[in-house]
C-alpha cells in the first residue's frame, strides 16, 4: 500500500468485488476525509400515480433500510478486505430515488469528521 491511496485504484476494486445486482449500475466510490465512501443507487419503489411525496419517501427508506439489512455480513467482509489492503475505513450507502442515506461509519475518525463533500453525515437523508 502507497502512502497516498489511488482513488482509481480503490474504485477499481470494489467495481470488482461489489456482488453483481446490488446496485442499479456501478457504486459510486469516492475517497473522502480519512476514508472511502461507497454509496449506489437502488431500484425506485413503484407507487401508483399521483402518490404523495411523503409516500414515495417512506417507501425509499423502506428500500434502503431493507438493502441494509439484507447486505450486513457481506457489506461488513467486503469493508474489511478494503479496510486491510487500503488502510481506510469504509463507509456504505444507498440511494433510492430522490433519497440518499449514508451508513456503516467506517473507524471512529469519519463519523466525526462531519460531511462528505456530496452526501451528507452518516444517517442523513439528502437530496440528491
Amino acid at each position: 500500500m502507497s502512502a497516498q491511496p489511488d482513488p482509481a485504484a480503490i474504485s477499481a476494486w470494489f467495481a470488482s468485488r461489489l456482488p453483481a445486482g446490488w446496485f442499479n449500475g456501478p457504486a459510486v466510490v469516492a475517497v473522502v476525509s480519512g476514508g472511502v465512501q461507497v454509496v449506489g443507487t437502488l431500484p425506485a419503489v413503484e407507487l401508483p400515480a399521483g402518490s404523495e411525496e411523503m409516500v414515495a419517501a417512506a417507501a425509499a427508506a423502506g428500500r434502503i433500510a431493507r438493502f441494509r439489512e439484507d447486505t450486513r455480513p457481506q457489506r461488513i467482509e467486503i469493508a474489511q478486505e478494503a479496510e486491510a489492503r487500503f488502510g481506510l475505513p469504509v463507509t456504505w450507502g444507498a440511494t433510492c430515488g430522490e433519497a440518499s442515506l449514508l451508513f456503516t461509519p467506517g473507524g471512529g475518525d469519519l463519523a466525526a469528521a462531519g460531511p462528505g463533500p456530496a452526501w451528507g453525515r452518516r444517517g442523513d437523508f439528502v437530496r440528491v
